[in-house]
């Protein structure tokens, strides 16, 4: 079970790895940027999944409701 489970996920990865994190390292903008470093194209990665989190506004008329 483990093994199939983990299996799509890591070829996902490897394809990251090889493919698209290369790809992404070659591209940088021409915009002005501080730090220089800055103009290189990233990919974040989140560390887990979360259902999306109501907004601000959403909150606050939930909290007047009560």
């Amino acid at each position: 079970f483990y093994e199939a489970y983990y299996r799509p996920e890591r070829a996902v990865l490897h394809a990251f790895e090889e493919e698209l994190f290369p790809a992404l390292d070659q591209k940088q903008t021409r915009t002005p940027v501080v730090p220089e470093g800055a103009r290189r194209s990233t990919m974040t990665l989140p560390g887990r999944v979360r259902p999306p989190q109501p907004t601000i506004s959403a909150r606050v008329r939930e909290k007047k409701r009560r």
